[in-house]
């Protein structure tokens, strides 16, 4: 059932401390942090009033008072009253934060986005925090998904630059977690209980472990889309969701169907025009249905430097404004297709 929350923003993260409240997060057109709350199951959204931040990209309550929200700009915020208040924690980090997992009340783990191999530990029930190494290995990834299943054992996932590690010391020492095609980019992790978890990533991939995260083992997913988030709601029951509208559900612990899927379209070309002394690009693409498009700029560490709306024309105008000499990446979306283009910007 599709809901109308009168929101007209991004929003990437849900979390519902019951049946009735709940919250989201996402980012404004000028990547302001926004939250909204519920108390009558999703019905109805109030503005909840946040400090100034960058957009926020996740959210998740310890308790029904406690709860914490990750965003740009290396943004913690955290409530002790249930979300009616909420206050920013230092991070010490300047990266855009993707996502949190809280074992237990006083130890937490945050990862980020752009290219970087490190995470963000709290032992003082996030008041505090500590920037630490992914040691003893060496790589760099967006890290897009860290889940801790107690205090000691956790799993961080990242995409580009393929990761998938665990540490069973709290973060002190990792290793490399051994999955068939170590090339293959995480977006979530989840385990519904200690022994059982999931994994996935880019092109339909798939990993269920049945040993705490010891070994895993490749699910065939039954599409080539990638897979965002995935979540159970105890050992056999889940919900997968990824790109072009697909969700994908089991309640059998793997045997995952289709519930619902927009087929991504045929490739078509997407036109970049642009000089070394034009102060614009001109952009042309195939929209003969007049689709509302979103067009997204990033740089090659993988920070958003630029976001456009509501596209309905052929052909438009970008501004290059303020950004630097350089290549970057150009993404334009809708509901039923992507467009992917490098551009150099000289």
């Amino acid at each position: 059932m599709l809901m109308n929350s009168n929101i007209q923003f991004d929003l990437n993260a849900v979390y519902f401390l019951n049946r009735d409240t709940g919250f989201v997060v996402g980012d404004s057109s000028f990547l302001h942090g926004l939250m909204y709350n519920t108390t009558n199951g999703g019905n109805s959204w109030t503005a909840v009033n946040i400090p100034a931040t960058q957009g926020l990209n996740d959210i998740i309550f310890i308790d029904d008072q406690t709860g914490f929200s990750v965003g740009g700009d290396g943004s913690i915020l955290k409530t002790t009253d249930g979300g009616n208040s909420w206050n920013i924690k230092a991070s010490g980090s300047t990266r855009d934060l993707s996502n949190i997992s809280f074992p237990v009340h006083d130890t937490g783990y945050v990862v980020a986005t752009g290219y970087n191999w490190e995470f963000l530990k709290t032992t003082d029930g996030g008041d505090t925090w500590n920037i630490i190494p992914i040691a003893p290995l060496s790589n760099l990834s967006s890290l897009e998904a860290v889940h801790f299943t107690d205090a000691s054992t956790g799993f961080i996932g990242g995409w580009y630059l393929a990761s998938f590690v665990k540490t069973s010391d709290g973060g002190n020492s990792w290793s490399n977690v051994n999955i068939s095609n170590s090339g293959t980019g995480l977006y979530s992790i989840y385990f519904p209980s200690p022994g059982i978890g999931y994994a996935v990533g880019w092109n339909g991939t798939l990993y269920k472990t049945d040993d705490g995260g010891n070994n895993w083992n490749t699910q065939v997913s039954g599409t080539p889309n990638d897979l965002y988030s995935v979540y159970f709601m105890n050992d056999s029951t889940g919900i997968i969701v990824g790109s072009w509208g697909l969700i994908l559900k089991t309640s059998n612990g793997g045997s995952i169907t289709t519930n619902s899927m927009i087929q991504k379209a045929e490739e078509e070309h997407l036109s970049i025009f642009s000089g070394p002394y034009s102060n614009s690009l001109t952009i042309e693409f195939n929209n003969d249905k007049r689709e509302a498009f979103e067009l997204e700029v990033f740089d090659l560490i993988g920070n958003r430097v630029k976001r456009i709306g509501n596209i309905v024309s052929e052909s438009f105008v970008v501004e290059k404004e303020n950004l630097t000499p350089g290549i970057y990446i150009i993404e334009l979306r809708s509901a039923t297709k992507t467009y992917n283009e490098k551009v150099l910007i000289e």
